[in-house]
């Protein structure tokens, strides 16, 4: 039985990009050949877009590039990014993962939850 997990990145950085380029997405994190000390990266997805796994022979365009270098980061535990994949890869082999909210709230959106409920109860 192979171990999977789903890593959800923010603010991503591939070094040949520079500071401005930020990806967000998420990538399948696997148990590599039944070691599960280690994970494989075995599938990225920017937006809705799942990225090509690139060739033995290389990258040949450039959904399979930036798979590579993503995956890169992911493998790097001096990337922020590298080390949270790894903290929560480590939490799934332990079995200790956290729940997974369903929806993140736009910013400031619970703010307004939590006043509009202060209004209702004014009201009553």
């Amino acid at each position: 039985m192979s171990l999977e997990t789903v890593y959800f990145f923010e603010e991503l950085q591939i070094p040949s990009f520079g500071d401005g380029a930020l990806f967000y997405g998420q990538a399948v994190l696997a148990d590599n050949s039944g070691d599960t000390d280690a994970f494989v990266v075995t599938a990225i997805r920017l937006d809705s877009n799942w990225l090509e796994r690139p060739n033995r022979d290389g990258a040949a365009n450039l959904s399979q590039q930036l798979f590579k270098a993503i995956s890169e980061v992911l493998y790097d535990e001096k990337t922020a990014n590298g080390r949270h994949a790894q903290l929560e890869w480590s939490d799934a082999v332990s079995g200790e993962m956290p729940p997974i909210p369903l929806f993140k709230p736009r910013a400031g959106l619970l703010g307004l939850i939590v006043r509009g409920a202060d209004m209702a109860r004014e009201r009553a």
